[in-house]
């Protein structure tokens, strides 16, 4: 028995063991029709430097380890085209990154998991996330534009994550996190919605349409954030003024986007 527990809290050397490792600590008694489940009280393996799982995303933790890249409640709109870069990067889902070894020219990377309600003592299933996106071995390269695109995106959603906390900083107000989220998620929407759209309709140009339209969604998006009381508020902060805030953010979106206009109000390629 001893030795059964003992190899229940370690990371086990195989796929086959580590996929049925939680099947190990579950006992069902049918009364008829009814189960009756019984789970054993024992603590789960670390999750650590657990590399044997090959399905895994990581990330880095401020111990500097290697750890599972959990999904959250606040992570419900991070689409799987935010996250490319991250799931095929260096600390990667092992079996995505080895996709382009296999014969097949395209696939459907499909992201769907149950988010647990945070609560340490219940862990219930809260929410079910899904994501599909459409993608073949030549896109899943590390300079692929698809790579790089999706590193801009969640550059720029991050970009508009500060912009919100500028603002509303500005305007005196310490408790609009709620609010911020709200707004960044409904930014997120209109982002995925741009690129379905034109992945769907415009193959042959997609990507450099979906710069367009960004650039034009958020140049009347970020208008409507503006109120005409926001122009004569100032702080001794960086940044000082809704005008310092807004040049900071079109400097990022700017260095984000593949194309900026030149003096002539021509674009370039950068």
């Amino acid at each position: 028995m001893n030795e059964y527990v003992a190899q229940t809290e370690t990371v086990p050397n195989n796929v086959a063991q580590l996929y049925t490792l939680q099947s190990r600590l579950i006992h069902i008694v049918w009364d008829e029709q009814t189960p009756m489940i019984y789970t054993a009280a024992l603590p789960i393996p670390s999750l650590v430097e657990a590399d044997i799982e090959p399905m895994t995303t990581w990330r880095i933790n401020k111990n500097g380890e290697r750890i599972p890249d959990m999904k959250s409640l606040n992570d419900i709109s991070n689409d799987l085209i935010f996250e490319l870069d991250k799931i095929t990067g260096q600390y990667g889902n092992k079996i995505i990154k080895n996709l382009a070894t296999l014969p097949q020219k395209q696939w459907y990377l499909v992201n769907t998991n149950y988010l647990n309600d945070g609560n340490a003592t219940s862990q219930l299933p809260s929410f079910e996330y899904y994501s599909e996106l459409p993608i073949t071995k030549e896109l899943l390269r590390d300079d692929s534009e698809l790579i790089k695109l999706s590193r801009a995106l969640s550059r720029i959603v991050k970009a508009y994550w500060q912009l919100q906390i500028n603002l509303n900083q500005l305007r005196g107000l310490s408790n609009a996190q709620q609010r911020v989220n709200l707004l960044v998620n409904q930014f997120k929407e209109e982002l995925k919605r741009l690129y379905y759209h034109q992945l769907d309709y415009n193959l042959n140009n997609w990507q450099i349409q979906l710069e367009d339209d960004i650039r034009a969604y958020i140049n009347i998006n970020v208008e409507r954030l503006i109120s005409p009381s926001d122009l004569h508020r100032q702080r001794e902060e960086q940044p000082k003024t809704v005008f310092e805030a807004l040049n900071l953010f079109y400097n990022q979106i700017n260095k984000f986007l593949r194309k900026e206009e030149n003096g002539d109000g021509q674009q370039e390629e950068r």
